[in-house]
């Protein structure tokens, strides 16, 4: 199983790079297969879950309701989990 630490850049705003230096250290001290993917206004959460869909994986969010939201709709009827921070 992957790790997929899916960021909501609209949230973290400026502190996206302090956001992704902690989860990557994180990941690496626990020695997880990982994989960090972060949104935008051309690649949404939806494209990102997607990418995903036919996996096994973890899809750990990281953001406000709003990115939850999107992601508990797009894993309906697939393996994925969901994990929030």
């Amino acid at each position: 199983m992957k790790y997929i630490f899916l960021i909501n850049s609209f949230t973290v705003k400026d502190k996206i790079n302090e956001v992704i230096k902690k989860v990557t250290q994180y990941a690496i001290t626990n020695k997880l297969d990982y994989e960090i993917e972060v949104n935008s206004p051309t690649y949404d959460t939806e494209d990102i879950i997607r990418k995903y869909k036919k996996e096994n994986h973890l899809i750990i969010t990281i953001g406000g309701d709003g990115v939850i939201n999107r992601a508990v709709n797009e894993i309906i009827n697939t393996n994925l989990k969901l994990a929030v921070i």
